[in-house]
This record gives C-alpha cells, structure tokens and sequence, in this order.
C-alpha cells in the first residue's frame, strides 16, 4: 500500500492530514489515482468548514479559553481536584515508550473498538515513526507519585491543534485526571500560545465514544457544522448500494467485520442525509 503525502489512511478511509479549515480540493483524476495507490475503500473531506448550518457531519472545536470562570461550579470543583492530585507537562514520547504504552494498552481495554489495539512492538514502531515537529505529547502525572497517568497526542499546523489520540489510565479517572489535562492544555494552546483553536476531530462513525458529548457540555467545545465530500472505491460503492436496505440489521451485528460494514453505511446516510 502506497503511503501518500498529505493523507492519512485510517483503518480504510483516506483523510486529510490538515486542519479542517484548510479545505482540500482535489480532481476526479486525483480521486481515482488516490484510491488506486492506497487501496483505501473511500477518501473523505470536508469542502467546507463551520458553516454555522446544522448537517449530519462536523468538527467539534473550541476557540478561546474562559478559564476555571466559564464552567459550571461543579466542573469548577472537579478540575481543581484534578489538579490537586497531577501536575500536566509536555513530554518527550521517545524517553517514555514504557510509560506510555502501558496507559495506552489499560485505556483500549477500557474502551474496546473494532480498531484493534496496537501491539507494544507496534506502538513503539508507531512512535519511532512520528514526525515530532508536527506531533507534541503533554501528559499527566500523580503528584505523589510521579507516575505517568494520561497522555495527549496532538497535531499542531497553522496556529491550530488537533487532539489526534487522548489516554487515561482508568485507575485514575476517579481523581479527574482527564479534566486536569484537558483544562491545562486548553490554557497552553488558546491563552499561551494563541492558537486559532483546538479541535478534538470530526463526528466519529467507528466507535462508540462520548468525549465530543463530554467536551461540549463540560469545557465549552462546539460543533463546527462542515459539509462532508465522499468517493468510493468501486467495489466498496457497489457493496454499499446492495447493503443500504439491510443497514438497520447489520448495526446490530456485534462482529468485526460488521462493525466495519456499519461505518461504510453511516457514511452513505450522512451523504443522504438522514443520520
């Protein structure tokens, strides 16, 4: 499989490796040569970017930072308890492949997905191949310990983050250290630094998740409405037309490769618009 510069192969579906807002404008030519070399089953963009519209596909973003005074009083309490408990600060993933693996590999059996998990020689391939000057980690560590509980893979381009991959050991969500690291790199990002925004991806159609739900309701994240663009491979084009009218029992199907055959399908009825 060819690995082509300025996308990003997702377990079959070719992405954008920019910002959302950078739109990406690309020739039906491109699109047939871009599917023939990657061997993706589709390429999906977005050709437009908060539209301020309400549709079936967006970006969840946010673009300043109201410190503690903008939540909620318990969300208040919840994040200076994070606090108490870890301290957050950028870290060097080559140095700590230990350290973090083991936070990754606790979180995927916490949160399992048809994606399967990385295994350790794996993620360590994984970070040995990441581009540091793009990619920057901040992790979470106990107070009393020192030990590292969480991490945050993020893409920086343009004056923006991305939240690409976010980890946190479930032992020690009790003592809110995912509010402690979201709070703290939100400062660093849109205060320190004054990026444009930070965004944590689009609609996922993969898996089961609710960390857009919880970054909308808890830290003040909204939803940047964008009109989703779509081409399939051939075959994958005829396997979701004959598919569609079966949709509905195939979610229900809890195996991989339905699973898989699912988000082929909520991508076509985002295209439709009825999801």
């Amino acid at each position: 499989m060819k690995r082509v510069i300025g996308w990003n192969n997702k377990q079959g579906s070719l992405i954008p490796s920019c910002m959302p807002h950078e739109i990406k404008k690309i020739t039906e030519l491109e699109e047939r040569n871009l599917l023939k070399d990657t061997g993706a089953y589709f390429i999906r963009w977005n050709s437009s970017f908060d539209t301020g519209v309400n549709g079936e596909f967006w970006y969840v973003i946010k673009e300043s930072h109201g410190g503690l005074e903008e939540l909620s009083k318990k969300m208040r309490n919840q994040v200076r308890r994070g606090l108490n408990h870890f301290y957050i600060r950028p870290l060097e993933p080559k140095t700590m492949l230990n350290k973090l693996f083991d936070v990754y590999e606790n979180a995927s059996k916490r949160y399992p997905s048809f994606e399967e998990a990385m295994s350790k020689d794996n993620f360590f391939t994984y970070i040995a191949n990441l581009d540091l000057e793009k990619n920057e980690f901040f992790g979470a560590f106990s107070i009393d310990t020192d030990t590292l509980v969480a991490y945050s893979q993020n893409l920086i381009e343009s004056k923006c983050c991305f939240y690409e991959e976010m980890f946190f050991h479930p032992a020690y969500l009790k003592n809110y250290c995912s509010y402690a690291l979201i709070f703290e790199m939100n400062r660093i990002y849109l205060d320190d630094r004054e990026y444009r925004y930070v965004h944590d991806g689009s609609r996922n159609l993969s898996h089961e998740t609710a960390i857009h739900e919880f970054l909308i309701s808890k830290f003040k994240f909204r939803k940047a409405f964008s009109a989703m663009e779509i081409r399939y491979r051939w075959d994958v084009k005829l396997l979701s037309v004959l598919l569609y009218p079966f949709r509905n029992l195939i979610y229900k199907i809890n195996r991989k490769m339905f699973k898989k055959l699912s988000v082929l399908l909520r991508h076509v009825e985002i295209e439709r618009g009825i999801l």
